[in-house]
């Protein structure tokens, strides 16, 4: 049985309670008569008020779309009509090799800054006139592809009919890809096309401006083709509309109709936008649009009921059931406005009070609900919005974020895309995942998703020591438990919620030198050390590199290629400029093969797609291997011109030297004996086939090596010379200077001073 509660006795039929009685009955009889004309009414009233409200939010999400595709739209135009862009487009066939691959690097460049400062662009794609193709996109399409094999194959000749206007493809038929809006527009100079662009934009950029569809309440975007290309559900992209669109067709940019879905009747308010060939549609249920009529008659309802009871009971009430509550309730708001959200009124009082401590209760269910909400904004703009400390304190209160004085840090998770589709894991996976293993360990941290692949926590703790443990910890739970791999990187601890935000752009700094440090790290920004790099350095490298692959030294390539890419490590040197170094190696190396005559071109084909090939390593390893395996072939290709297009005592001469150099007594009439040729001709056919005479070749090779030794021994000068075939160390000493231009032991010392600096930094 219930609880029954023992009410004391009165009497009923008293002056007073006739007379409260009689009240009673009047108010009910105006409170019923004025809710049937409300009713009746309401309905006509609210719907047309809704109407223009769906259609003031209509125009508000016409006006952010428009902005974004004004905004890609300046995108393209910024990326070609730069003067470098149109001088590649127009006239590629014609400029030399060394220009072509020089602007196609910087149409690269260019196109990974848009991409960095854009976030939402998913690829990029130039088709120049003579067939070229440049692109920035994981999964790039042909030109061939582009232009036949991908589903949509007529878009080419409709952009080419707007004459650089924009086209823009809803549906993502051009890149066969449901989950992108596609922007094209030709590339024009004067009245000839000599290109066209192509923008990929990420659906969930423009589905963001449409809401999230609660209640059953949702927006979606129609092309000219009335098929519903973007939803704010995000599950019903390029798919035939649920509802008959015929009157869509009637006159007018703006208007609304009734359609019944699935047997359910909805409102539905519909903006056209003729500019850029898009329609939005805002489908509401009729049931909940005139939610506020039932809920009036409800409420008229238990008015009733609450006056009847209300003065039935108000004596009692008064003295026990009403006072008590009050305060009760009164102590628990108190709570709620100081961020506790766990209070409740568990004793509901049997009166009106309770009306007001069940809304209560409700209200703050709904709040705790929206509190995850509420607090991804929080941290949206403590991350990215600069406000006033003040600002950041007081609504942390609110969501009960306590970190505000403790020693606080931000940290970013970068997950890779293939390691989690390998493991079958998404970002809100993980997000719980951490979520769980940091409640655990007790920590006042909070996750905030960023993106499919990024997470970011923001944590406060009692001492700075804690935020390595903690990363730590969560690093080998992912690793361990999850076997998935994560790059993470670590902000500085400091107090205040100012410095959050600080701290949030130093792990984003730290991320980045994943390329120097590898995969599955976890990189603290305080260990990253800047410093200076010398320009004058890093070519003295560059020319070395180029010098060995000229002579065919694999072995001093191989030194040389360590100690360049070591300079790149210990100063953590920016991405861009080691792919710009290693560019100009592979620009110098390609001008001296071709002038020795190696035939480059049957090695490397396609030479843009070797600048795409560098642009592209995530990992500094990766772009030193496929730097010096270029570089290896180029060797080989020179070697073997060498060979093929030299004369064969030539040929046999200079092998000779690479072995002999070290033989004091090896000389031209020597060599003519071995060779069985006499020693004018043998000087003349040498110098004929090298541009050198046999003494200044051999020379050459003997100082090289001698260098070599001065670098890596501490060998005596006289014993240098004797090993490279000089018996005087005199006369060695003062050929090096004629080829190098310094003494020996000058040389010697500059290299180790220069040694001694690369190492103290």
């Amino acid at each position: 049985m219930g609880d029954r509660r023992k009410w004391p006795t009165f009497s009923f039929f008293s002056i007073k309670n006739i007379l409260v009685f009689s009240y009673l009955l009047i108010a009910v009889l105006i409170i019923v008569t004025f809710a049937s004309v409300t009713i009746k009414v309401s309905g006509t009233i609210i719907k047309e008020k809704e109407s223009k409200a769906v259609l003031n939010r209509l125009k508000n999400v016409e006006d952010h779309m428009n902005a974004g595709i004004q905004k890609y739209s300046d995108v393209m135009m910024s990326l070609v009509y730069e003067e470098n862009t149109q001088d590649l487009l127009k006239h590629f066939k014609s400029m030399p090799l060394e220009k072509q691959l020089k602007l196609a690097s910087m149409l690269y460049q260019r196109m990974n800054e848009a991409n960095i400062v854009t976030t939402e662009i998913g690829s990029i794609y130039v088709l120049d006139k003579f067939n070229n193709r440049y692109s920035f996109d994981y999964n790039a399409f042909t030109r061939d592809e582009m232009l036949s094999h991908i589903e949509f194959s007529t878009w080419y000749s409709a952009v080419a009919d707007l004459k650089g206007g924009v086209y823009i493809d809803y549906s993502g038929r051009i890149l066969n890809n449901p989950e992108l809006v596609t922007f094209a527009r030709s590339i024009v100079d004067g009245n000839s096309e000599i290109g066209v662009i192509l923008l990929s934009v990420k659906k969930e950029a423009f589905a963001a401006l449409l809401g999230n569809g609660e209640s059953g309440n949702y927006v979606s975007v129609m092309d000219r083709q009335h098929v519903q290309v973007i939803d704010s559900n995000r599950n019903k992209w390029n798919s035939p509309s649920p509802f008959e669109t015929s009157f869509l067709e009637q006159d007018g940019v703006q208007g609304s109709s009734e359609p019944n879905i699935g047997g359910v009747d909805y409102w539905a308010t519909y903006l056209k936008n003729e500019k850029y060939g898009y329609t939005l549609i805002s489908m509401v249920p009729e049931k909940e649009l005139l939610k506020d009529v039932a809920y009036f008659k409800r409420v008229t309802v238990y008015a009733v009921m609450i006056i009847l009871l209300s003065v039935m009971l108000l004596s009692h009430f008064l003295s026990k059931s009403l006072v008590r509550p009050v305060n009760k309730l009164v102590s628990l708001m108190n709570r709620v406005e100081q961020g506790d959200l766990n209070s409740k009124m568990n004793k509901i009082p049997a009166n009106e009070l309770g009306i007001l401590a069940d809304q209560f209760n409700r209200m703050v269910g709904r709040l705790k609900e929206s509190v995850p909400l509420r607090r991804e904004r929080f941290f949206s703009k403590l991350l990215f919005v600069r406000l006033d400390e003040s600002d950041y304190i007081q609504e942390a209160g609110e969501l009960g974020i306590r970190i505000a004085d403790k020693n606080n840090f931000a940290a970013i998770f970068e997950f890779q895309e293939h390691d989690l589709n390998m493991n079958r894991f998404n970002i809100r996976m993980l997000e719980s995942f951490l979520s769980a293993e940091l409640e655990k360990a007790g920590a006042e941290a909070y996750l905030y998703v960023f993106d499919s692949r990024k997470m970011i926590l923001v944590a406060g703790f009692e001492r700075q020591s804690q935020r390595e443990e903690t990363l730590e910890a969560l690093h080998k739970a992912l690793n361990v438990q999850l076997g998935v791999k994560a790059n993470i990187g670590a902000g500085s601890v400091a107090a205040g919620f100012e410095s959050i935000r600080n701290s949030y752009q130093e792990a984003l700094s730290a991320l980045n030198y994943t390329f120097f440090l590898g995969e599955n790290e976890i990189i603290y920004s305080n260990d990253i050390k800047h410093t200076d790099y010398d320009y004058e350095m890093l070519e003295h490298m560059e020319d070395d590199i180029a010098d060995a692959v000229m002579y065919m030294e694999k072995n001093r390539l191989m030194e040389k290629m360590n100690q360049l890419f070591a300079a790149f490590r210990e100063k953590y040197i920016k991405k861009e400029i080691i792919n710009f170094s290693i560019l100009n190696i592979y620009l110098k190396s390609l001008k001296n093969a071709s002038g020795l005559g190696a035939n480059v071109n049957a090695i490397h084909t396609d030479r843009l797609g070797v600048i795409e090939q560098i642009h592209g390593s995530d990992r500094i390893d990766e772009s030193r291997e496929a730097l010096l395996q270029l570089l290896t072939d180029m060797i080989d290709a020179i070697a073997a011109g060498r060979d093929k297009k030299m004369n064969d005592l030539v040929v046999k001469a200079i092998r000779t030297i690479d072995m002999q150099y070290a033989d004091s007594g090896l000389s031209v009439a020597k060599m003519a004996k071995e060779l069985f040729v006499s020693e004018n001709y043998l000087s003349k056919l040498f110098k004929n086939e090298t541009g050198e005479n046999f003494s200044q070749y051999l020379m050459k090779v003997r100082m090289d090596h001698a260098k070599k030794l001065l670098e890596t021994t501490d060998s005596k000068i006289g014993e240098v010379a004797e090993q490279v075939g000089y018996n005087d160390a005199n006369y060695f000493s003062t050929c090096f200077k004629t080829v190098v231009g310094g003494s020996p032991a000058k040389y010697r010392s500059a290299f180790k001073i220069n040694a001694g600096e690369d190492s103290v930094t």
